[in-house]
C-alpha cells in the first residue's frame, strides 16, 4: 500500500501500467492491489477518454490522508532505525542500499 500511495502522491495522473512499473510489480499484481485500495476508498480508477484501455489512478481525499499517516509512521520508524548510527554510518548504509539493485541486475 505504501509504495502505491507514495507513487501516486509524487507523480500526477498515473496509469495503472506506470504504477506497476514504478512499484516493481507485474500488471495483474497491481490490479489486485488497486482493487483493494479502491474498495476501501483510497484510490479511484477512470478510463482515459483518449484510450479506453488505459486506466488512470488517483488518490482520493482519504488516500491522501492515509499517505500522510503512513509517511509520519515511516519517518518515525526510520528515526528509530538510525538512532544508533552516526552520519558516516547512515551515508555508508545509503550507498550500500543504492548498490543492491545494481548487484542483483548484474546477475
Amino acid at each position: 500500500m505504501w509504495l502505491v500511495l507514495l507513487s501516486l502522491e509524487t507523480a500526477e495522473h498515473r496509469t495503472q501500467t506506470e504504477l506497476a512499473e514504478a512499484v516493481g510489480v507485474r500488471q495483474p499484481t497491481m490490479t489486485h492491489h488497486l482493487d483493494g485500495l479502491e474498495r476501501v476508498g483510497l484510490v479511484t480508477r477512470d478510463r482515459d477518454p483518449a484510450n479506453r484501455r488505459v486506466q488512470r489512478v488517483r488518490l482520493t481525499a482519504e488516500g491522501e490522508a492515509m499517505f500522510l499517516r503512513l509517511r509520519r509512521a515511516a519517518a518515525g520508524f526510520g528515526g528509530l532505525l538510525r538512532a544508533g548510527l552516526d552520519d558516516a554510518d547512515v551515508a555508508q548504509l545509503r550507498r550500500l542500499l543504492t548498490q543492491l539493485p545494481d548487484d542483483v541486475a548484474a546477475d
